[in-house]
Order: structure tokens, then sequence, then C-alpha cells
């Protein structure tokens, strides 16, 4: 599993699947069980608003503060 509760409230660097590379602050954390995917998913504050990402969009994802 590549996405963790300790990310939370921490700027993260995410590459996605298609080499895009994003950075912001995890603000929120949902579990396979309430997410609509069924996979894990994390959120981060981008360009003023929140942008989510499924564990299988991540192809590396990193703590950076």
């Amino acid at each position: 599993m590549m996405i963790r509760a300790e990310h939370l409230g921490h700027i993260v660097r995410i590459v996605d699947v298609d080499g895009k590379v994003w950075k912001g602050k995890v603000v929120e954390l949902v579990g396979p069980e309430d997410s609509d995917s069924g996979e894990i998913e994390l959120g981060i504050d981008y360009a003023g608003g929140i942008t989510m990402f499924t564990e299988s969009e991540i192809a590396k994802l990193r703590i950076i503060d």
C-alpha cells in the first residue's frame, strides 16, 4: 500500500501514472469502503481546491516537508 495515514497533513510530491507531477498538502484520506472507486484515495490541496488520487493513479509518492 502506497497511501498511508502518515501522509495526512504533510506536503507531498506525486507523480501520476501519466508522468504529471503534483505537489500539495494532503488534506483528505478516504478508505476503500467509503470511496466510489473501491480504492484508498488521497486528496491534496492543489490550485485552490482538493484534487483526489486513487492509489492506482499514483506512480510515485513521497513527503517533501
